[in-house]
């Protein structure tokens, strides 16, 4: 197994680093039991890359910053189910002033707005958690990623639900939809509209998250992997 110097390394973790925080990325500690080999396996094969970015961040108390935490941890739990990985990459707060408002979402317009002004990483999946989301969704993603860097969602957007696993399954939808996956009438599948559900992700469904071009594959993009053949 690759060591953990190395798998840092390979993250941009450089340097000394503590574990839970720079590597699993979690910034009010451990939400749950953590398993470093599993972790290594997971960002080891198949996985994404993604930004935590707090919108109103100084509105966000230590309870919804816990909550967050134990969201990514919900995700994990779901993508790790068909051994897909998430790596945690930025985490940047966008302050209520420089939010403007856009900390409370009322429609797709407003979100990508949002995703426009403040997106960190083209090749990493932005999540920007917002305060409100207006209407009965709490996630709103493009399906496949931005094909542009204008003119279309740039990031997923959840809202904080005060529920650790509603927000975990939001996140984890809205990453899905942003990897390639549609909507499903299967109430057991995670892709169902109603959130959370039975999570359940197929075997074509994860085949799909592991070619599309946001997924990596050990220490480098999937999509340049199999554009170069390989290594």
């Amino acid at each position: 197994m690759i060591s953990l110097r190395d798998t840092a390394n390979c993250h941009d973790v450089k340097g000394s680093f503590h574990v839970v925080r720079d590597f699993f990325g979690y910034a009010t500690g451990a939400p749950q039991p953590l398993s470093l080999a599993r972790q290594l396996e997971l960002v080891g094969g198949y996985h994404t890359h993604v930004n935590i970015i707090r919108v109103g961040a100084d509105a966000f108390d230590a309870d919804d910053d816990a909550e967050i935490d134990a969201a990514i941890a919900v995700m994990r739990g779901l993508f790790g189910a068909i051994d897909f990985g998430v790596v945690i990459g930025v985490r940047r707060d966008v302050s209520l002033d420089e939010a403007n408002g856009m900390e409370h979402v009322s429609n797709d317009s407003e979100a990508q707005a949002l995703t426009e002004e403040f997106d960190v990483s083209l090749m990493y999946v932005d999540i920007f958690v917002v305060r409100t989301m207006a209407g009965p969704s709490v996630v709103i993603a493009p399906v496949g990623g931005p094909v542009t860097r204008k003119g279309k969602l740039r990031g997923v957007v959840v809202a904080i639900e005060s529920s650790a696993t509603t927000t975990g399954f939001a996140m984890a939808r809205g990453v899905a939809n942003y990897l390639g996956l549609g909507p499903r009438e299967n109430s057991n599948n995670l892709m169902f509209a109603t959130l959370p559900n039975g999570g359940n992700i197929t075997a074509h469904q994860a085949y799909l998250l592991k070619q599309n071009m946001f997924s990596w594959e050990g220490c480098g993009p999937h999509y340049w992997l199999r554009l170069s053949g390989g290594l």
